[in-house]
């Protein structure tokens, strides 16, 4: 792909499904805080199948942003998880920059984002939707992100000859089942 874009979507129109879903629950978790704690948004809840999904740890110098969790499908649709690496570590290193900006956002002002994210090439352009909510203790300094997305397979099918290590056929890999994946509790 020559080049990834994002934009920010209307979060309140959210359709019934497993995004709006997700974000009720993130809502309900927070209660009067203004964030919930990764622990309240992950206890005891499996995130639903359909959904890919990770976990962000944010420390003070946001550049060492890493995955807490890759999960839900997302490492075999890229070919690696990435599960401990930094945000600035995926690949294409275009891609890298886009989540970098949209993540850094959420952690700076502490406000959960809905974005279309697009892929384009000379004929081809392939988009998914990813919602991004912030994680904290107690109300305060933004922690940690949850990213969930309903992601198109034929997205990362596109794109996958640019992953490093990415095996041939990913799409093919995935098969027609969506694998579930409980979400760590640890923080």
């Amino acid at each position: 792909m020559d080049r990834y874009s994002s934009r920010i979507a209307d979060i309140g129109s959210l359709p019934d499904g497993p995004l709006k879903d997700v974000f009720d629950h993130w809502n309900k978790m927070r209660g009067a805080t203004s964030v919930p704690s990764c622990e309240a948004i992950t206890a005891g809840g499996r995130l639903p199948a359909s959904l890919r999904s990770v976990l962000v740890d944010v420390p003070e110098r946001l550049n060492e942003m890493s995955f807490r969790m890759f999960g839900s499908g997302l490492s075999l649709a890229v070919g690696r998880d990435y599960t401990h690496y930094r945000v600035l570590d995926l690949e294409p290193a275009a891609y890298a920059d886009l989540v970098f900006r949209d993540y850094s956002e959420v952690a700076l002002c502490a406000t959960p984002v809905l974005r279309e994210v697009q892929a384009e090439a000379e004929d081809d352009v392939r988009s998914y939707q990813r919602l991004v909510l912030p994680l904290g203790r107690d109300g305060g300094r933004v922690d940690g992100l949850l990213a969930v997305s309903v992601i198109d397979r034929s997205f990362w099918g596109v794109v996958q000859d640019e992953w490093v290590g990415a095996p041939p056929s990913v799409v093919d890999m995935m098969g027609d089942a969506e694998p579930a994946v409980a979400v760590g509790t640890g923080r």
